[in-house]
Protein backbone atom coordinates (compact mmCIF):
# COMPACT_ATOMS: atom_id res chain seq x y z
CA UNK A 1 0.00 0.00 0.00
CA UNK A 2 2.82 2.42 0.86
CA UNK A 3 4.57 1.70 -2.47
CA UNK A 4 1.37 2.44 -4.38
CA UNK A 5 0.91 5.71 -2.49
CA UNK A 6 4.51 6.69 -3.26
CA UNK A 7 3.97 6.02 -6.97
CA UNK A 8 0.72 8.01 -7.00
CA UNK A 9 2.35 10.96 -5.24
CA UNK A 10 5.35 10.88 -7.60
CA UNK A 11 3.08 10.83 -10.67
CA UNK A 12 0.88 13.60 -9.26
CA UNK A 13 3.88 15.84 -8.55
CA UNK A 14 5.28 15.17 -12.02
CA UNK A 15 1.96 16.02 -13.69
CA UNK A 16 1.68 19.18 -11.61
CA UNK A 17 5.19 20.23 -12.65
CA UNK A 18 4.47 19.61 -16.33
CA UNK A 19 1.42 21.89 -16.16
CA UNK A 20 3.34 24.44 -14.10
CA UNK A 21 6.11 24.56 -16.69
CA UNK A 22 3.58 24.90 -19.49
CA UNK A 23 1.88 27.86 -17.79
CA UNK A 24 5.06 29.65 -16.70
CA UNK A 25 6.29 32.36 -19.05
CA UNK A 26 9.68 31.89 -20.68
CA UNK A 27 10.99 34.95 -18.84
CA UNK A 28 10.11 33.44 -15.45
CA UNK A 29 11.90 30.10 -16.07
CA UNK A 30 15.37 29.96 -14.55
CA UNK A 31 18.50 27.88 -15.23
CA UNK A 32 17.33 25.87 -18.31
CA UNK A 33 15.01 26.45 -21.26
CA UNK A 34 11.41 25.29 -20.87
CA UNK A 35 11.90 22.34 -23.25
CA UNK A 36 14.75 21.02 -21.11
CA UNK A 37 12.64 21.34 -17.95
CA UNK A 38 9.95 19.15 -19.53
CA UNK A 39 12.56 16.41 -19.87
CA UNK A 40 14.04 16.99 -16.41
CA UNK A 41 10.73 16.66 -14.54
CA UNK A 42 10.22 13.19 -16.03
CA UNK A 43 12.95 11.90 -13.73
CA UNK A 44 10.95 10.62 -10.73
CA UNK A 45 11.09 12.83 -7.63
CA UNK A 46 14.48 14.39 -8.47
CA UNK A 47 13.12 16.16 -11.57
CA UNK A 48 10.18 17.88 -9.88
CA UNK A 49 12.39 18.73 -6.90
CA UNK A 50 14.90 20.35 -9.28
CA UNK A 51 12.09 22.32 -10.92
CA UNK A 52 10.86 23.66 -7.58
CA UNK A 53 14.35 24.59 -6.39
CA UNK A 54 16.15 25.76 -9.55
CA UNK A 55 13.73 26.28 -12.41
CA UNK A 56 10.71 28.04 -11.08
CA UNK A 57 10.69 31.76 -10.40
CA UNK A 58 10.63 32.47 -6.67
CA UNK A 59 8.05 35.24 -6.98
CA UNK A 60 6.00 36.99 -9.59
CA UNK A 61 7.88 39.61 -11.52
CA UNK A 62 6.60 43.16 -10.94
CA UNK A 63 5.17 44.88 -14.01
CA UNK A 64 7.75 46.81 -16.00
CA UNK A 65 8.09 50.52 -15.16
CA UNK A 66 5.80 52.72 -17.17
CA UNK A 67 2.91 50.27 -17.13
CA UNK A 68 0.30 51.24 -14.61
CA UNK A 69 -1.78 48.85 -12.61
CA UNK A 70 -5.30 48.52 -13.99
CA UNK A 71 -7.85 50.03 -11.67
CA UNK A 72 -11.62 50.05 -11.74
CA UNK A 73 -13.35 53.16 -13.10
CA UNK A 74 -14.63 54.10 -9.65
CA UNK A 75 -11.00 54.33 -8.45
CA UNK A 76 -9.84 56.52 -11.34
CA UNK A 77 -9.98 60.23 -10.36
CA UNK A 78 -9.99 61.38 -14.01
CA UNK A 79 -13.00 59.20 -14.79
CA UNK A 80 -14.87 60.47 -11.73
CA UNK A 81 -14.03 64.08 -12.62
CA UNK A 82 -15.40 63.60 -16.17
CA UNK A 83 -18.65 62.18 -14.78
CA UNK A 84 -19.06 65.13 -12.40
CA UNK A 85 -18.30 67.60 -15.19
CA UNK A 86 -20.86 65.93 -17.46
CA UNK A 87 -23.48 66.07 -14.70
CA UNK A 88 -22.78 69.79 -14.13
CA UNK A 89 -23.21 70.52 -17.85
CA UNK A 90 -26.46 68.57 -18.00
CA UNK A 91 -27.79 70.36 -14.89
CA UNK A 92 -26.95 73.76 -16.43
CA UNK A 93 -28.76 72.84 -19.63
CA UNK A 94 -31.83 71.68 -17.71
CA UNK A 95 -31.88 74.81 -15.59
CA UNK A 96 -31.54 77.07 -18.64
CA UNK A 97 -28.08 78.37 -17.79
CA UNK A 98 -25.20 78.70 -20.26
CA UNK A 99 -23.71 75.34 -21.28
CA UNK A 100 -20.03 74.88 -20.56
CA UNK A 101 -17.78 74.13 -23.50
Amino acid sequence: MLKALTVVVAVAITVYCVFDIAHTSRAAVRTLPKAAWFAVVLVPLAGPLAWFLAGRARHEEPPPPGRQRVVGPDDDPDFLWKIEERERRNRRRRDGGPAAT
